[in-house]
């Protein structure tokens, strides 16, 4: 006999429906797998791996050819290095995911580091006994703090930049082409058990509690906290559920400003390439209006102007960014026009 236990402390828009799955199959996040994608990352791959020591119980680096030392730094601290052809970033990531040994991710890029807030956080997650943290759909998220060029920027828009990084891969994957973000994985392509979980037409999707589960064994008593996953009905349809923990996620982004700018027309041409893709157009006006917003919008408005000169450089280049954008959206359109 299978029954439904109602979550309605999340969005509204899931109040009313939304059940987890679980089962006799007990699922902590006690150990983690640090994924980490690279190529030619010498200057930033020492400073990752270090921060990581401690935390991950694994680490996959996935490179897409190196020509400089990565390779060797890597595996001097003991990392698993695999070579693979670029897939784009999300294809990367998935992929690197593949190879872990263990279920929790903790997807980090080589100019990134953990600080010691939250090393903590995350250590304190992995040895808590609290349910909410063994939960197969949770996920966490923290603050990114970006040194640009040795400043550290704390406004422009650019913190707190929260980003999801810890996860399950079983329930979630990367998707996107420029900036690639997490998303709930397709139940049919997840590697969680899905025996009998498809449902007559009609038949509402079976879901057991983890204090039935003890039940159906015997006992009276519930089941260790964080007992987790399916019985029956396959992977549930909830939505991820976010824990937000403390500290920051160190980005060392950018060197040089020249180096910014190198970036800056680079991802402006991907997402123009994107945009067109998506059949959007650059309406009259937009080369010259969205950016002159851009501008106003991260230096005045998100308080850039109070991170002197380096918050000057990025709100300057984050107009750039969306001139180039439109201007290449305009162009994309006119040239297929003269086709």
């Amino acid at each position: 006999m299978q029954k439904y236990k109602k979550k309605s402390t999340y969005s509204s828009h899931f109040k009313k429906n939304m059940y987890i799955c679980i089962s006799n199959t007990t699922t902590y996040m006690e150990r983690i797998t640090a994924i980490i994608i690279t190529q030619d990352e010498e200057r930033n791959i020492e400073r990752c791996l270090a921060s990581l020591d401690g935390v991950a119980d694994e680490v996959v680096v996935v490179d897409s050819g190196s020509t400089d030392r990565t390779q060797e730094l890597c595996i001097a601290h003991g990392a698993r290095f695999v070579v693979h052809p670029w897939e784009g970033y999300s294809g990367q990531k998935n992929y690197a995911n593949s190879l872990a040994t263990h279920p929790w991710i903790l997807s980090i890029d080589a100019d990134e580091a953990l600080s010691p807030t939250l090393r903590e956080s995350i250590l304190a997650l992995k040895h808590s006994d609290n349910s909410q943290f063994s939960i197969l759909n949770s996920q966490f998220s923290f603050n990114r703090l970006t040194n640009y060029c040795g400043h550290w920027i704390r406004h422009c828009g650019w913190y707190p930049d929260v980003c999801t990084r810890l996860f399950h891969r079983d329930m979630m994957e990367w998707d996107g082409t420029v900036h690639e973000e997490l998303r709930p994985k397709d139940p049919a392509h997840s590697s969680v058990s899905r025996a009998d979980s498809s449902p007559n037409l009609g038949e509402q999707p079976r879901m057991q509690l983890a204090s039935d589960t003890a039940n159906d064994r015997g006992s009276n008593t519930s089941p260790k906290l964080g007992e987790v996953v399916q019985r029956t009905g396959g992977v549930c349809p909830t939505p991820p559920i976010n824990q937000h923990l403390k500290g920051d996620l160190l980005h060392y982004s950018y060197y040089s400003v020249g180096e910014h700018a190198e970036r800056t027309v680079k991802y402006s041409l991907m997402a123009a390439q994107k945009a067109f893709a998506q059949g959007k157009r650059a309406h009259r006006g937009s080369t010259f209006f969205k950016p002159a917003w851009t501008f106003f919008h991260s230096y005045f408005l998100r308080l850039g102007f109070l991170d002197g000169h380096a918050g000057f450089n990025v709100c300057r280049l984050s107009a750039t960014y969306t001139f180039l954008k439109y201007a290449r959206l305009a162009e994309l359109w006119q040239l297929k026009s003269e086709e």
